[in-house]
C-alpha cells in the first residue's frame, strides 16, 4: 500500500517537469522535419542530450533536494520500511517518467518515418541507435543528480561529482554515437550510479 501511496505522490511532484520534458522532446523532433535521414542529422542528439538532459538532472535532484528542504525524510524514514525500499519506489518513478516522457515521443515519430511515404530515403530502424543511445545517457544524468541530491558533501567538494562523471559519457555519446563501446560505457555507468545510490542509502540508514 506505502509503494502505491509514496508512486503517486512522486509523480504527482514531477508531472509538472515530466510534462515539459515530453515538450522539448517534440521540439527537438520538428527540428528534424525536412532531412533525408532525420536520427543521423548533426547536432541532433546534441540538442536532446543538452534539453533533455537538463530536465533529467532537475528531476534527480528534485526527488532528493525537495525532501530535504521540506524537511519530508524524517517523516518518510519513520514509515515501517527501509531507506532502500523508498530510494528504490523514487528511482523507479523517476526512470519510468523520463522513459515515458523521451522514448514515448521518439516511438511515436519513428512509428510515423516508418509508414512508405513519410521519409525521402528508405528507413532503417538502425537510424534511431544514436536518439536510444542518448536516452539511456538521460538517465545516466538522472541517476547523477538523484545521487547528487542525495549525497551530505560540500556543493564545491565531491557533491557533483557523480554529475561530472555523467556529463563526461554524454560528451562520449556525442562524439562515438553508434559503437559497441558507447553501450559498454553507458551500462557501467549507470551501474556504478545505482551502486553508489545504494551505498549511500546503507551509509544512511546506519548512520
Amino acid at each position: 500500500m506505502w509503494v502505491w501511496a509514496l508512486s503517486l505522490k512522486e509523480f504527482r511532484q514531477l508531472l509538472g517537469i515530466g510534462a515539459i520534458t515530453v515538450l522539448i522532446v517534440c521540439f527537438c523532433l520538428m527540428q528534424l522535419s525536412g532531412y533525408e535521414q532525420p536520427f543521423m542529422t548533426p547536432g541532433a542528439n546534441f540538442y536532446l542530450l543538452l534539453l533533455a538532459g537538463g530536465g533529467a538532472l532537475v528531476v534527480g535532484f528534485w526527488q532528493t533536494m525537495s525532501e530535504h528542504q521540506q524537511g519530508t525524510w524524517l517523516f518518510l524514514l519513520h514509515r515501517p520500511v527501509s531507506w532502500k525500499q523508498i530510494l528504490l519506489v523514487k528511482i523507479a518513478v523517476g526512470l519510468l517518467l523520463i522513459s515515458f516522457a523521451i522514448g514515448g515521443p521518439v516511438l511515436l515519430y519513428v512509428r510515423w518515418l516508418s509508414r512508405p511515404g513519410n521519409l525521402v530515403a528508405p528507413f532503417y530502424w538502425e537510424m534511431t541507435v544514436p536518439f536510444w543511445n542518448s536516452m539511456f545517457t538521460i538517465l545516466s544524468l538522472y541517476l547523477a543528480g538523484f545521487l547528487a541530491g542525495l549525497r551530505k558533501a560540500r556543493w564545491l567538494g565531491s557533491r557533483l561529482l557523480p554529475v561530472l562523471f555523467a556529463l563526461e559519457l554524454t560528451f562520449i555519446v556525442l562524439i562515438f554515437p553508434t559503437t559497441w563501446k558507447v553501450w559498454l560505457a553507458i551500462g557501467i555507468v549507470n551501474a556504478l550510479l545505482i551502486g553508489a545510490i545504494l551505498q549511500q542509502c546503507q551509509q544512511e540508514e546506519y548512520a
